[in-house]
């Protein structure tokens, strides 16, 4: 498939998801709509994460085009992302270690304690430490523009984008745990070996991201190209 196209599909899920919430006042419905907008969101991050290692057709368009609705500076991303292959499992060095070992509590509670704080916000400051990690002023200035700018052409409902960061946060636990587990070093972590289920692979491991373990061993993602030409028709 068409890595434009789907861009175009995660942004269609969360359009859909939008226009469902703003024909309802059900607390239920905004609620469900922020853990589906914020899994798709991630789902965007996951795509901009491969361009950013420039394996995809016009790579640099579709980094941008993922990582700045998120308020993600794909610059610094680049160095951050780039610091955790060069530093991979390194205390004080890989900053994905940071984040884990600065809320290692979070990471070890069975996988549904940290999940539900996740999902009703409980865990903004492990999601404000990734994102300092993440963004830059000009990340910032133009998501908040976008965000501005929805608000004023779809009402209140464009607060869900923001709102979202629990749905974000949630997919994004759901989706390390099944890898790094050399890097994390907790127990009831292991790697994702084998093609996940088909609802793991739409709401937490989406794009291929459970080939993350061969991506470490080979940067170039060779094992990520052969096996997309294998399987894309």
């Amino acid at each position: 498939m068409n890595w434009p196209i789907r861009i175009g599909l995660e942004w269609l899920v969360i359009a859909i998801t939008m226009f469902v919430a703003s024909q309802s006042s059900n607390v239920f419905v905004w609620f469900g709509a922020t853990l589906i907008i914020g899994s798709r969101q991630h789902a965007l991050g996951i795509i901009g994460h491969w361009a950013m290692h420039g394996i995809l057709p016009w790579s640099k368009t579709l980094m941008w085009a993922c990582f700045i609705p998120i308020a993600i500076d794909p610059s610094v991303y680049g160095y951050t992302h780039g610091q955790h292959h060069k530093y991979l499992g390194i205390l004080g060095a890989d900053p994905e270690v940071f984040v884990v070992r600065k809320y290692t509590t979070r990471w070890i509670n069975k996988w549904y304690k940290s999940a539900l704080a996740d999902a009703f916000w409980l865990h903004l400051d492990e999601s404000i430490a990734i994102m300092k990690m993440l963004t830059s002023v000009r990340s910032i200035i133009t998501y908040t523009i976008f965000v501005s700018l929805l608000y004023l052409f779809i009402g209140p409902v464009a607060l869900l984008w923001p709102l979202s960061v629990n749905g974000l946060l949630l997919t994004h636990r759901l989706r390390a745990q099944t890898e790094h587990d050399h890097i994390h070093n907790l127990p009831g972590r292991t790697k994702q070996l084998t093609k996940p289920s088909w609802w793991k692979r739409i709401v937490y491991l989406p794009h291929y991201t459970w080939l993350h373990y061969e991506h470490h061993a080979d940067q170039r993602s060779r094992v990520f190209e052969a096996y997309e030409k294998a399987t894309i028709r």
